[in-house]
């Protein structure tokens, strides 16, 4: 694979996604998910919806398909919802140091912004994805 995405971190990346989302969708958020109407989904489960459009992206650099929307805004959402989730945590004075699940959460979400890296730069950006960028998050 071009430019360091070698087969090894392919699939440590997108194991380890598959794991996060699965716990996300259903640990995490599944009661929520549960007790809400479909089409609010996309709304609650933000980081296991990023951690599933990153496997999607992945999969698309590993068979050489160009998608620089799709690419932008799911590293937009992987570098908003990984720094917020390990800002939030690291500051949430309730939870101990020594937790596993605290550094599962700042450990995952830490590699989910550094992900966005992989994707950013096969970006053939243009000006449109800034308005589509504000219109998604929005």
């Amino acid at each position: 694979m071009a430019s360091g995405f070698s087969r090894a971190l392919f699939w440590i990346l997108v194991i380890g996604n598959i794991i996060g989302a699965i716990f996300g969708f259903t640990y995490w958020y599944g009661s929520q998910l549960l007790s809400s109407s479909l089409k609010l989904w996309i709304f609650i489960a933000t980081c296991p919806l990023y951690a599933t459009l990153f496997i999607v992206c992945a999969l698309l650099v590993w068979f050489k398909k160009k998608n620089s929307i799709i690419f932008y805004l799911t590293s937009i959402g992987l570098v908003k919802y990984g720094l917020w989730t390990v800002i939030f945590w690291i500051n949430y004075t309730g939870q101990p140091l020594n937790n596993w699940l605290f550094l599962w959460l700042v450990g995952s979400h830490a590699v989910m912004a550094l992900e966005s890296i992989i994707l950013f730069s096969r970006i053939e950006f243009k000006p449109w994805f800034i308005v589509a960028g504000w219109l998604w998050f929005a």
